[in-house]
């Protein structure tokens, strides 16, 4: 993945080819994202979309040096995720508005998940 120099735009990507179980949920998501995964009636997220979309996240608001401007994280669950448009909105649990927009590709099995920009306020 490339950008243009200069250019202050969060850049983060991931590809997962395998599902994963749901089971898995719990190594990436919080109670308070649970419903995302399509008990609440809403539109269902798989967790590999939604494991996919906050490792996008994580590679854009964790710096290089694996420092995050609100401090360090040690998880995905560190992250929150919600939905935002066609995609997800995914911020710091630390600080919200810190946050990013991610779009969530099917790939046959599998995903492509990347940011698109910076992420408004939290509503």
């Amino acid at each position: 993945m490339a950008r243009a120099p200069g250019r202050d735009l969060p850049l983060g990507c991931d590809l997962e080819l395998c599902p994963l179980p749901r089971g898995a949920a719990r190594l990436v998501l919080r109670a308070d994202e649970e419903a995302l995964l399509g008990d609440a009636g809403a539109p269902a997220w798989s967790v590999t979309e939604l494991f996919s979309a906050k490792e996008a996240a994580w590679k854009a608001l964790v710096g290089p040096d694996g420092e995050h401007p609100a401090g360090p994280m040690g998880s995905l669950r560190d992250l929150r995720a919600r939905p935002e448009g066609d995609g997800l909105r995914v911020c710091a649990r630390a600080e919200p508005a810190h946050a990013v927009r991610v779009r969530v590709v099917r790939v046959g099995a599998g995903v492509f998940s990347y940011v698109v920009g910076r992420a408004g306020a939290p509503g």
